[in-house]
């Protein structure tokens, strides 16, 4: 089974903006957006890779 967290955070209006623009364009959840996002962040760097579109 796989283990879950929840998170709080807050963001800057125009972050929230552009996150729920990919949400739009994507058709997904917030949870998702925001899941692939933080997966796809190398934390060793600080850096994104790039968005498997």
């Amino acid at each position: 089974m796989l283990k879950t967290a929840n998170l709080t955070v807050r963001v800057k209006p125009d972050t929230r903006n552009r996150i729920e623009t990919l949400v739009r364009i994507t058709r997904r959840s917030k949870s998702y957006v925001i899941e692939e996002a933080l997966e796809q962040y190398d934390w060793s760097t600080g850096f994104l890779v790039p968005f498997p579109f």
